[in-house]
């Protein structure tokens, strides 16, 4: 077996302290194939886990030192859920093989980036399973009257959908903070073709949260569910 990573070490730790039960799946002996990490028992049944991390770049590395070296850095930033949708798109390889179009899984992000939390901001998180936020506007005939909005939403870049990614119930996003303390967001998917029932992760410093229905011309929000 391969040496744990920092996001394995922390989620079996959340794990443990909130009493969830989760057994390691081994590699799988046939080559090529990728198995997800862990496999969750709850009294409502089975559900898998595949632990992604997102480790520093070099462009991130440089910016690290920036900070340490003269206290600021240069300008960063990056597409929103750029990150997350390679991770997703890996993630759901590995779940599939296992099965996760019959039983529930999930996605669990740590970001082991000191510079930024891009990665596991819920932003980030829903733009990447939604997709872009944009503005539609409509123009006026007479161009003197200016422009008016007329519908915000999620445009490109998505990838979840009716029939992309349906085995993923949900991703999550696991945070360490300053105290050591853990917490984890957990985003469910409006389109999994196994949902996650809220009550298969419980615990103190764990949230579920789903998408907010449509109300036209606003953008949809996260909401917390089950709280």
């Amino acid at each position: 077996m391969s040496e744990q990573t920092i996001s394995e070490q922390l989620f079996e730790r959340l794990c443990k302290e909130n009493n969830i039960q989760l057994s390691r799946i081994e590699a799988s002996i046939i080559p090529g194939k990728k198995e997800p990490d862990y496999e969750i028992e709850t009294s409502l049944g089975k559900v898998l886990v595949e632990v992604k991390q997102f480790d520093p770049n070099p462009e991130e590395l440089k910016l690290q030192k920036q900070l340490e070296d003269r206290g600021w850095t240069d300008v960063f930033g990056g597409e929103p859920g750029a990150k997350v949708r390679l991770k997703i798109q890996s993630a759901g390889k590995q779940l599939k093989s296992r099965g996760a179009d019959s039983v529930p899984s999930m996605v669990v992000l740590y970001n082991n980036v000191p510079i930024s939390r891009r990665g596991t901001d819920p932003y980030e998180i829903k733009t990447a399973m939604y997709g872009m936020e944009k503005i539609d506007l409509s123009i006026a005939s007479d161009i003197s009257t200016g422009t008016s909005v007329k519908e915000r939403g999620f445009g490109p870049k998505r990838k979840m959908t009716p029939s992309s990614n349906t085995s993923i119930s949900a991703v999550a996003a696991l945070y360490s903070g300053l105290d050591q303390q853990l917490f984890m967001y957990i985003f469910h998917n409006i389109y999994a073709a196994m949902p996650l029932n809220i009550h298969s992760f419980q615990g103190e410093k764990i949230k579920h949260y789903a998408i907010a229905d449509k109300v036209l011309g606003q953008f949809q929000k996260w909401q917390e569910i089950g709280g």
